[in-house]
């Protein structure tokens, strides 16, 4: 932002306008980004608490070449039967590994 140079108009219209014109300005702008910033700090403070507050641990299952296995891992569509999405998450470390 490039301030407006001081003229002895904006001087002599004070009795009409207290704060010149420029000033109104700047003092917009760094209100606004100062309000900027204090939503943005208050959004990242809330997601990281947020985060937090919903985390619970994750159960594992087993373990596959040293690899740990969770349950949350486990595909749940319609469509994908129960041993085979068991075959892909333990087999997976060794099709990796070989």
């Amino acid at each position: 932002m490039n301030p407006q140079p001081l003229t002895t108009d904006c001087w002599n219209c004070e009795k009409e306008n207290p704060v010149p014109n420029h000033l109104k300005t700047l003092v917009n702008h760094s209100s606004a980004t100062a309000l900027l910033i204090a939503i943005s700090l208050t959004l990242a403070v809330a997601s990281v608490v947020g985060q937090d507050i919903g985390k619970q641990p994750r159960e594992q299952i087993g373990e596959s070449l040293g690899k740990p296995v969770y349950r949350d891992e486990i595909r749940t569509d319609k469509d994908i039967p129960l041993d085979g999405e068991l075959h892909r998450l333990f087999t997976s470390a060794a099709i990796a590994e070989y």
